[in-house]
């Protein structure tokens, strides 16, 4: 293996590791143990999710199956959990990212603090997907909130503060990466399909 995937004083700069709070549990468990427990409390909450969507947009039971089924079994999913394993447990917070931005277009966009609110939440699912090391979709998230702020400009404070909590709250893995690894595009990636590594 590339020294680079594996050295371990680099460690704080490999985003795909997950840095949130549930890795305490690593003290009292095994890392077999907290991959099966990880994963169940992931689902749990990406279930939740689900139901909080459900709740508020009043789905019958044949729409909430039908939202379960792709949310648990679309292909873009099972594709890349199957890549990267534990790195992608941050695409189960993807149904509070899209409560969020369900819930924003519905705001006067007359009402800055409340866009500023919902823009705060929003920014924080985003930082808790960076946090369990699913950068691939946070960049996507990112990307489509970018996107979508310049077609809805009307809720740009929603918007504007969702990045900057991001980007702010995301500095604690994207800095410690961009130290150890740099910014550069990693010119051995058509081969190793890694991260920017030092030269």
């Amino acid at each position: 293996m590339p020294k680079f995937i594996t050295a371990t004083e680099r460690f704080l700069g490999a985003v795909h590791y997950t840095i949130s709070p549930q890795t305490m549990l690593l003290y009292f468990i095994n890392s077999q143990v907290f991959t099966v427990i990880n994963l169940l409390l992931m689902y749990t909450v990406g279930f939740f999710g689900c139901v909080l969507i459900k709740k508020r947009y009043k789905l019958e039971l044949l729409s909430f199956t039908f939202l379960f089924l792709l949310f648990n079994f679309n292909g873009y999913w099972v594709s890349k959990v199957s890549a990267y394993g534990p790195a992608y447990l941050g695409y189960f917070l993807m149904p509070f990212v899209i409560y969020a931005i369900l819930r924003i277009p519905e705001l006067d966009h007359s009402n800055i603090k409340k866009q500023q609110r919902w823009g705060i939440l929003l920014g924080f699912f985003t930082t808790a997907i960076l946090i369990q090391g699913t950068l691939h979709l946070y960049v996507e998230i990112i990307t489509f909130i970018i996107i979508w702020g310049i077609v809805n400009f009307r809720y740009w404070p929603a918007i504007l503060t969702s990045l900057v909590v991001s980007f702010s709250l995301g500095m604690i893995r994207l800095l410690p990466s961009a130290i150890s690894y740099g910014v550069a595009p990693n010119p051995s990636a058509l081969i190793t399909r890694g991260y920017s590594h030092p030269q």
